[in-house]
């Protein structure tokens, strides 16, 4: 009897405040595991969007990039050949030897209403790469080897006027004031014409007077010439309005990539941020989870003592 009394009293009771934090402490993981899988999911979905706008973003810079590299391609290729166009070796040695090359043509000082270029050209011809000299007299001695024309600074006369046509003068804008003297002397009494003008209307012209239509087909009162243009010379302002709308189009093409690419670059941080986030969250919720399994495993070992302490007291209580 003493050795069960001995045995009695030196059993240790589970601490039953012990056993009842346990439980609270499962139900409480079991809550923040519920919030962490809900914040888990949440950024699951966020990832999955931005990795998806992300695919998008790139395809859209990827895209702009290649406009861009293609229409910079087109614009290389067309100021090599309006370069081409200058390239003129028995003119350009003439040039040089009066250091006259480097100056801008007059082609390169003028715009044109779209629609009218060829017929521009068929007014101006060689005249297109006149050169500004204010004394030709001192070139007398040395004449170029082929056609050229040269032109002073000067001031422009008012067009002269014919009733139901407009002078062909108003369909070129002057980049350089100091052009507008030559350019109102090789348009005087030229007048812009839609189609072939009627007979009657071509019987009322004064003398001189020269009509001419967008295909640059020239009418007198009395005479016609068909336009054929100089295939050194042939579309050379057209082109060069074509290379002014295509380098104004390549700004806005590097603009739009440069976007892309920054629109790209915000959604990868974000993506980045957000996978981030991602990782920890499950890192947290894995966390919750280890801990709740050893909240339970600490649960169940008081438990099983508990067991054990009451199976043993009632087995001595018996015995005694």
């Amino acid at each position: 009897r003493e050795r069960l009394e001995a045995e009695l009293q030196s059993l240790a009771e589970p601490d039953a405040a012990g056993m009842s934090a346990a439980n609270e402490r499962i139900l409480q993981l079991d809550r923040e595991i519920a919030t962490a899988q809900a914040a888990l999911d949440a950024l699951q979905a966020e990832t999955e969007a931005l990795g998806s706008a992300s695919a998008g973003a790139g395809d859209a810079h990827a895209g702009a990039s290649r406009e861009q590299t293609a229409a910079d391609a087109q614009l290389a290729t067309l100021k090599q050949v309006q370069a081409a166009a200058e390239e003129d070796a028995p003119l350009h040695a003439w040039l040089e030897r009066h250091q006259l090359a480097a100056l801008p043509r007059f082609w390169q000082k003028i715009r044109i209403e779209h629609g009218w270029e060829t017929a521009v050209e068929s007014v101006l011809r060689e005249r297109l790469h006149a050169l500004e000299h204010d004394d030709s007299s001192a070139l007398g001695q040395d004449r170029p080897p082929v056609k050229a024309s040269l032109f002073a600074s000067g001031t422009a006369a008012a067009a002269d006027a014919l009733p139901g046509f407009a002078p062909l003068q108003d369909k070129v804008q002057v980049m350089d004031a100091r052009i507008a003297g030559a350019l109102s002397d090789w348009f005087a009494g030229v007048y812009a014409s839609e189609g072939i003008p009627a007979a009657a209307q071509r019987a009322a012209l004064p003398a001189g007077a020269l009509l001419v239509n967008r295909e640059g087909d020239q009418f007198t009162r009395y005479t016609v010439s068909f336009h054929a243009p100089d295939p050194a010379d042939a579309g050379i302002l057209a082109r060069q309005a074509e290379i002014e709308e295509l380098e104004g189009r390549c700004k806005q093409l590097a603009q739009r990539a440069a976007d892309t690419a920054a629109e790209a670059g915000r959604i990868e941080a974000q993506l980045a941020e957000r996978s981030a986030a991602l990782d920890q969250a499950r890192a947290t919720l894995a966390a919750a989870q280890q801990e709740k399994h050893a909240a339970q495993i600490e649960a169940l070992k008081l438990g099983q003592a508990l067991e054990r302490y009451c199976e043993r007291s009632a087995q001595i209580r018996e015995e005694m």
